[in-house]
């Protein structure tokens, strides 16, 4: 019996994590797993080896292609930036909430008119990597008020979704039901949570309602790729 009535896969919400790889291992591991998640996201390789839209050019022939710069910048200089990545093929781009409404909408405006399809521009909230007591100190707010007020932005900015931690999910659901949300650094129960002080299970975040989550180095640092894929589909109930 599955840890969950409810049956969720892989290949049709989860994205990937390609980061710290070089190049050839990025290219390497999407392919290995083409079939297995919706796409790939990549985050430092944008600014490695290649070009960032040569990187993007070559992994959209593994599936969506996830684009995470935190782009945080005037309006004009992150609309070109999001245009050149999605004339390259990305289907998901990050920006901060923290750079304000008006550099949020020249982004959404930067996507539509460059050919942008299938999902958008997405807005980092707090990072997961921060506690409820460094949002305080930062902020001056705990770390939940903060995080609806920045989801708040987004979605007065037309932003896709927000990134967002799996214990957040429900309040920002419950208080904007038309914001998807994105919980990065899932895994499987008992799994390393590295350097991330708000993180939950795989399972954990779509029952409380994630629209997409990021796997990375829970599933890529295990010795056998595939016998976790395929513990993460029974963690899922989709095996």
């Amino acid at each position: 019996m599955t840890e969950s009535t409810r049956v969720f896969r892989l290949h049709e919400s989860a994205f990937l994590a390609l980061d710290g790889m070089s190049l050839g291992t990025a290219i390497s591991v999407a392919s290995d797993n083409k079939e297995r998640f919706l796409g790939v996201k990549v985050n430092d390789a944008l600014i490695g080896e290649v070009g960032a839209t040569t990187l993007i050019e070559i992994l959209k022939e593994y599936g969506h292609v996830f684009a995470d710069p935190k782009l945080h910048d005037i309006p004009n200089t992150v609309a070109n930036s999001v245009a050149k990545f999605t004339r390259a093929g990305a289907s998901l781009i990050t920006v901060h909430t923290t750079g304000g409404r008006e550099m949020m909408r020249a982004a959404v405006k930067a996507f539509d008119d460059n050919g942008g399809t299938d999902f958008g521009i997405l807005g980092v909230t707090v990072p997961t990597s921060l506690s409820d007591r460094q949002c305080v100190e930062m902020y001056g707010m705990r770390r939940l008020e903060k995080v609806l007020q920045l989801a708040g932005f987004a979605l007065e900015s037309g932003l896709w979704g927000v990134v967002c931690a799996a214990n957040e999910v429900r309040e920002i659901s419950e208080k904007f039901p038309d914001l998807r949300t994105v919980v990065p650094g899932t895994r499987l129960p008992g799994g390393n949570a590295h350097d991330q002080k708000n993180i939950e299970t795989t399972l954990f975040a779509y029952e409380s309602g994630a629209t997409v989550t990021i796997i990375g180095r829970d599933y890529l640092s295990h010795a056998n790729p595939q016998e976790r894929y395929l513990e993460y589909r029974k963690h899922l109930g989709d095996l």
